[in-house]
């Protein structure tokens, strides 16, 4: 699985070949279960009864899977982050 990372609107490449529907689809899960995990501080069995609460019976298990599955996506964006971050350019 590949990272998908739109350029830009005013890019003279454009976004020729990206996948919307995937992109769309990657940018809903992290949004949902990601950011309240790692940004807030959330505990997934807090988000569990906060989805429940909301009518949506979504599991820890499910959620922690969703979770792994982002680690390896975002895995070769990181690195490279870090390669230009240690690089000094």
């Amino acid at each position: 699985m590949s990272v998908i990372i739109p350029r830009r609107k005013n890019s003279i490449k454009g976004n020729k070949g990206l996948d919307r529907h995937l992109y769309k689809l990657r940018h809903l899960v992290e949004n949902a279960f990601a950011r309240p995990k790692h940004y807030d501080g959330l505990p997934l069995y807090r988000l569990e009864h906060m989805l429940k609460r909301l009518g949506h019976e979504i599991s820890r298990t499910s959620m922690a899977h969703w979770i792994i599955l982002l680690d390896d996506v975002f895995k070769p964006l990181i690195n490279l982050m870090r390669e230009v971050q240690n690089s000094g350019d």
